[in-house]
């Protein structure tokens, strides 16, 4: 559980210790899959980080596909930009190291009653500024 504004999420939450958040000072934000209704999570979630001050990079450099790997998605990091990619699903943010290529932080909703995909932004955001996530 992931404690929010004095009320805790039903949510499961992974951080790689070895993975520091000051890395990621710009993400790509890409869907997990090409459906419309997952283009349009990955959308909202992109404006909630803009809107919270996160660099995020520009929408239009990634094409979504079931297909896409993070390798694929990396070889344009450097480009680019951005040093992580939060691959977005209705119910959870992953977001890996282009570095590492390891996934080093993870939150998804653990059942149809979990938070929305915005209040998962929210703890992304709060994990890339450093703040505790308890």
């Amino acid at each position: 559980m992931v404690a929010f504004g004095g009320c805790r999420l039903k949510s499961e939450l992974y951080v790689d210790a070895s993975a520091s958040p000051r890395v990621f000072t710009t993400v790509a934000v890409i869907p997990v899959s090409g459906s419309r209704f997952d283009q349009q999570i990955a959308a909202r979630v992109w404006h909630n980080l803009r809107a919270a001050g996160v660099s995020v990079a520009d929408p239009a450099i990634l094409s979504p596909s079931p297909q896409i790997g993070i390798t694929t998605v990396c070889q344009q990091a450097a480009e680019k930009g951005f040093q992580g990619v939060v691959f977005v699903d209705w119910n959870k943010l992953t977001l890996v190291s282009c570095e590492t290529q390891r996934t080093a932080f993870q939150v998804a909703g653990s059942d149809m009653n979990a938070p929305g995909v915005d209040r998962l932004t929210q703890v992304l955001v709060r994990y890339l500024r450093g703040e505790s996530l308890q």
